[in-house]
């Protein structure tokens, strides 16, 4: 039968909700990819490395900047309030009873945050806490500044305090709503002109959202998702896409406009049907410009517990879904491993709370370095005829730069299906010395093919790729 060539030189179209089709570039799975600095070339996102020593001992659920000064601080799931000084030091301030939320309000230099349902305010510049307002029973008490005042999520009530004025100890001064009955405010987010309220229900599958001017009596917008447990949290990114997640099936939702409903624009890929994922408030986060959602709660085992982000190279090109980055013990699956909290100190330096299992910490990506793995799955091919048996002979793998110390990569594939990856061959600095290409020859018969690519990175630099190229031809008819 003629030969045939399978190229595969588009990396950018981000993880595919099909297995065989998707966008252009798109891939089945992918963990560590830079997908999008170079749309061309295929590369390695940064190394996430734990900045936190051994201080932190419970999971970060928030963690505010000031700008006071350029310290960080953190609070945790048991009440821990952590500081991180400018030079990297980690200190435990205090412990209070838990994280229910956190913010900085530059109108008064503070840090507020929730725990215990009572409200507490920081001073960054002497680390003094003076404690406030007891709050209604709830599990979260979100904080967001908007219009020149920090609210508060109180249960249904929305409260907040006035710049001008602020008493910690009075009921609600400068403003404040309700959402309906059955329902308790669990994130929100300053997205303008609007804030956005998400909310859920303990007794239903419904999830509720509101949208508020800031100055109405009550709020302008409210909008349901039946089907889906709460909205868990909300996230805008810098060209002005509004990320929603909701409910325990990693759904994620687009806000378009104000006067229709969120819009499904993906799944999380990889959770079972009778389990669950779901997103914390606080473990989403705007960094260098990209909406990023971490993996927090649930019974899946089988859900890839990283950092994924919802982005575009350019107006050029549609946002596409890629995991970014796997906390740095390179756990990525198990009911113990939680990522709780995204903080982006700057542009360049993002924190990322964490649990893996009985071990907590807060990474920093900072830019330096590379993912340790990265891994690249194909989508499944069949040539547009999966009853046809093909014949893969020759593989060839093109890199748009050599080798270089420390670089590793690992060629496997699977054959119709099969529950696990057979290697084919490795490229490898130690052994092959600075190469840019090579071929194998695996000689697979099989209906269906996917191809991985692992990539090992021992030193600073990881290797770039430029294509995938098999030869292959089709058998008889059937």
């Amino acid at each position: 039968m003629a030969e045939k060539l399978l190229s595969i030189n588009y990396f950018n179209g981000g993880i595919s909700s099909g297995s065989k089709i998707g966008l252009r570039g798109s891939f089945r799975w992918g963990q560590g990819l830079d997908i999008h600095s170079d749309p061309d070339r295929l590369q390695i996102m940064p190394k996430s490395t734990k900045d936190s020593g051994t201080t932190v001992t419970d999971l970060i659920l928030f963690g505010s900047n000031n700008t006071v000064n350029a310290n960080r601080y953190f609070l945790g799931d048991a009440g821990a309030l952590y500081k991180r000084t400018s030079a990297g030091s980690w200190s435990k301030l205090s412990t209070y009873t838990d994280a229910q939320g956190m913010g900085f309000f530059s109108g008064t230099d503070k840090v507020f945050f929730v725990s215990g349902n009572t409200e507490y305010q920081l001073d960054p510049s002497g680390d003094t806490v003076a404690s406030g307002r007891s709050l209604n029973s709830a599990d979260w008490h979100p904080v967001e500044t908007f219009l020149d005042k920090v609210f508060l999520g109180n249960g249904r009530e929305l409260i907040s305090t006035d710049a001008s004025d602020i008493n910690l100890d009075s009921d609600t001064v400068g403003g404040g709503i309700q959402i309906e009955f059955n329902f308790k405010i669990k994130c929100l987010r300053n997205i303008g002109d609007w804030l956005f309220i998400g909310a859920s229900s303990d007794n239903s599958s419904v999830a509720k959202y509101y949208i508020w001017d800031g100055t109405s009596s009550t709020y302008n917008f409210a909008y349901t998702l039946k089907g889906e447990d709460g909205i868990n949290s909300v996230e805008v990114g810098d060209d002005g896409t509004v990320l929603v997640s909701a409910g325990k099936q990693g759904h994620l939702y687009q806000l378009v406009n104000l006067n229709t409903n969120l819009k499904r624009i993906k799944t999380i890929p990889r959770i079972e049907k009778d389990k669950t994922i779901e997103t914390f408030p606080g473990s989403t986060e705007n960094f260098q410009g990209d909406v990023l959602v971490g993996l927090s709660d649930g019974t899946s085992l089988t859900a890839e517990r990283g950092i994924y982000s919802w982005a575009s190279t350019d107006k050029n090109y549609p946002h596409t879904l890629n995991m970014n980055y796997a906390i740095s013990s390179n756990t990525t699956t198990g009911v113990t491993l939680q990522i709780g909290c995204l903080l982006a100190a700057d542009t360049n330096n993002l924190f990322i709370g964490w649990r893996d299992n009985t071990t907590y910490g807060v990474d920093l990506i900072s830019g330096t370095g590379v993912q340790s793995t990265a891994i690249y799955q194909s989508l499944v091919h069949d040539n547009g005829q999966p009853f046809r048996r093909k014949h893969y002979k020759n593989f060839k793998i093109s890199l748009s730069r050599v080798l270089r110390t420390g670089e590793v990569i690992t060629l496997a594939y699977k054959a119709d299906g099969a529950s696990s990856w057979t290697d084919i061959g490795t490229l490898n600095f130690s052994v092959d010395g600075a190469i840019q290409t090579k071929r194998f020859k695996p000689d697979i018969k099989s209906r269906e093919l996917e191809v991985q690519l692992t990539f090992a990175n021992s030193g600073s630099t990881a290797p770039e790729l430029d294509n995938i190229a098999i030869v292959f031809s089709d058998e008889d008819l059937i």
